[in-house]
């Protein structure tokens, strides 16, 4: 028989929360001996102590799951289910914990295991394994999108922006595209991150988030340029970067008033060092 309960931790965390108010409890005798305190919150605070430590006892002391040969028993705080090994036909996370539904439909959640991002494999996969036979894949939310530089013709629509860049290589799961600019050998990388494009050039130090593809077209267009980009710093630390040409025009905002404009103009604490993209 397997046995699954709380983590450990969980229960140190929560019995030394415990302790701390039973201590301040009983410094509250002297507060009530010097006519500080009302003796009745006394009263109130062993009320209250007790009711925590029986909390404590039935969320993370009483319950378990217990998978046997031929049958699967799940202890919550209040009741208790057993299902016959044979009728599970699903055990997996819900947002209140782990699910267990038998062949006519019915359920029963425990909260002892989670589908967390935790370092090892969440408990649940061991518990699904041990009740149904196989073990089930990870789950981490929903499949991550397939990255927008898999596209060949989306690709070659960014190069056609500027005729002075190439592409160099490209991620085998198309994550990332990489290009240089051939008048300077300049490099330039491109990561998908979901619906935003991380844009790294240079020596590595500048980057560059585009929000959509029209904002990444233009801010190629620029960088096969050449041309300027803006560093504004705060007090003394870098705080971020973007092209710029030499009359303060950002591919990332409109001509008349820019991202930068707007950020240097109401934060005078910042620096701005143009420098050339070579």
């Amino acid at each position: 028989m397997r046995v699954w309960r709380v983590q450990w931790w969980v229960r140190l965390v929560l019995i030394a929360f415990w302790a701390l108010m039973a201590c301040q409890l009983y410094w509250d005798y002297g507060f009530v001996a010097a006519g500080e305190m009302d003796p009745a919150e006394i009263r109130d605070g062993w009320l209250f102590v007790v009711a925590f430590a029986l909390a404590i006892w039935a969320l993370t002391f009483r319950p378990y799951i217990a998978v046997e040969p031929d049958r699967v028993i799940i202890q919550g705080a209040l009741r208790r289910r057993v299902f016959a090994k044979t009728a599970l036909v699903e055990v997996a996370p819900t947002a209140w914990g782990l699910r267990f539904v038998d062949s006519v439909g019915l359920s029963f959640t425990s909260f002892i295991c989670q589908d967390t991002g935790a370092r090892n494999a969440p408990r649940w996969r061991d518990v699904a394994e041990a009740a149904l036979g196989e073990r089930p894949a990870p789950r981490r939310g929903l499949d991550p999108l397939p990255s927008v530089f898999a596209d060949a013709a989306f690709r070659a629509r960014l190069l056609d922006v500027s005729s002075d860049l190439e592409e160099t290589s490209l991620e085998e799961d198309a994550s990332v595209w990489r290009m240089r600019r051939t008048a300077t050998g300049t490099a330039l990388e491109l990561e998908d991150w979901s619906g935003m494009i991380l844009v790294t050039f240079g020596d590595g130090d500048h980057v560059i988030e585009a929000v959509d593809d029209v904002e990444l077209a233009r801010l190629l267009a620029a960088f096969g340029r050449g041309e300027l980009m803006a560093r504004y710093w705060r007090w003394g630390v870098l705080s971020g970067c973007f092209l710029v040409d030499a009359e303060g025009w950002s591919p990332q905002a409109s001509r008349s008033e820019t991202r930068f404009d707007r950020w240097i103009e109401r934060r005078p604490a910042y620096k701005v060092e143009s420098v050339p993209v070579r």
